[in-house]
């Protein structure tokens, strides 16, 4: 086997994912917004990102058929951040239910992706989502469609996802191979549908996911929001390991 005609992922004989970009269509998200304590941002968010004034915390339920990646169900906790001027959401927690796009998301971006058991369920007008990891559900976002709201409602949807990625090294003792700040940005946003409304987050207490430390003092509100976007790669705008050399 030639290196250099390998695979774009592993195993380099039979790929795993093929490389970017990946094309979401028909896709759904369903968002609380809430505000937590100043705290709680100051133990999730890597420097040299700084978060934002307000003390947001995003929890997103989402649903994706894609090309390229196949069809997933995801789960996430992000921060609104800004780096050097920049704004964005920090992505803190992510959970999916597929394997493919799990190794790319962590892989390529570093997206902290685990394996959970998703859901989806809709009553009436209330739509609801909900996470369990080892027999715990973990997290439910649910909200309460009132009225329909104007495309820039998620004009944060056009802004930088931070991911912290680390990668271990195969060596006892050593610093990580690789240990960056990325920033990936959704192109090709096109928004079909924006709800408002009531929402609500709940998160309970497990000893491997403890989601349930991002204390709710006030929801600010929610969406159900229907789209199509392109993810393709990212930058690397900070790398820890050459900032200490």
């Amino acid at each position: 086997m030639s290196v250099e005609n390998s695979g774009y992922s592993m195993p380099v004989a039979t790929p795993l994912y093929d490389q970017p970009p990946y094309l979401y269509r028909g896709g759904s998200i369903l968002l609380c917004v809430y505000r937590t304590r100043r705290e709680v941002l100051k133990q999730l968010v890597p420097p040299p990102l700084v978060p934002l004034e307000g003390d947001l915390i995003y929890a997103w339920m989402n649903q994706f058929p894609t090309i390229g990646l196949g069809d997933y169900n995801e789960a996430i906790v992000s921060i609104p951040v800004e780096l050097r001027g920049r704004k964005g959401q920090y992505v803190a927690h992510i959970y999916l239910d597929r394997d493919v796009p799990i190794a790319a998301g962590r892989e390529i971006w570093g997206f902290p992706k685990k394996m959970a058991r998703i859901g989806f369920s809709r009553q009436g007008v209330l739509r609801t989502g909900s996470v369990e990891r080892a027999g715990i559900e973990i997290m439910r976002v649910s909200v309460a469609e009132r009225k329909l709201a104007e495309a820039d409602a998620l004009g944060g949807l056009a802004q930088p996802l931070y991911n912290l990625k680390l990668i271990p090294s195969a060596e006892e003792g050593a610093p990580p191979a690789v240990w960056q700040l990325t920033a990936t940005t959704l192109q090709n946003i096109k928004i079909r549908k924006i709800v408002q409304g009531n929402a609500t987050v709940e998160y309970c207490a497990s000893p491997v996911d403890p989601l349930h430390l991002l204390e709710v003092i006030e929801t600010i509100g929610g969406y159900y929001c229907e789209l199509d976007f392109d993810l393709g790669y990212g930058e690397i705008v900070h790398d820890y390991i050459k900032q200490t050399l």
